[in-house]
């Protein structure tokens, strides 16, 4: 699939941050897509506040999206109403282009196992500060499969920003996190 022409997103920014690589910077548009489609900051409570917005930051800049990150910029120093109001139209113009990207999904079986969940977040901790990408990325697609809270999806998605960048600086912050 090639990538369209979007007005909100600039596309050859995206994938520079993604090496060049187009298959992966689709399947991270769409992750975004999926992320935030529902999402509403005002029913952040003000610690998740600022790690979805932190986390936003590095997104939205990862993917091309500059005015929405110049908004999670100025979100990240004070949260204001107005902001955030600002923050839902940006956003909403972005995830509007993405609908033409979107995927459907083959229905999964969402694991409950909280424990079994624990140990692979603890794993993905461990791989990444081992630096080994292969291991980090099989622990991601084993994640997936378990129901996870809003805050840890976004970290998921943000670590997995992180691994195609070969951060793992960034990616141990971002679990440090949880």
């Amino acid at each position: 699939m090639s990538i369209p022409k979007f007005v909100h997103i600039d596309t050859t920014l995206g994938l520079f941050h993604m090496a060049e690589d187009t298959k992966l910077y689709l399947s991270i548009l769409n992750e975004f897509y999926k992320t935030y489609v529902n999402f509403n900051i005002n029913t952040l409570n003000q610690k998740d506040f600022k790690i979805v917005i932190h986390t936003l930051k590095g997104v939205t800049s990862n993917i091309g999206a500059s005015s929405l990150y110049d908004i999670t910029v100025k979100l990240e120093k004070q949260r204001d109403a107005s902001l955030c109001s600002l923050f839902h139209t940006e956003l909403e113009k972005v995830l509007t282009e993405l609908e033409v990207l979107k995927q459907e999904d083959t229905p999964k079986t969402v694991l409950v196992d909280d424990e079994k969940k624990e140990e692979l977040f603890e794993a993905l901790k461990e791989a990444i500060e081992e630096e080994i990408p292969k291991k980090c990325i099989d622990i991601l697609d084993d994640l997936k499969q378990y129901q996870c809270t809003f805050l840890e999806k976004e970290m998921l998605y943000a670590i997995t920003l992180a691994l195609a960048e070969f951060d793992f600086d960034d990616a141990l912050e971002i679990i440090g996190r949880l």
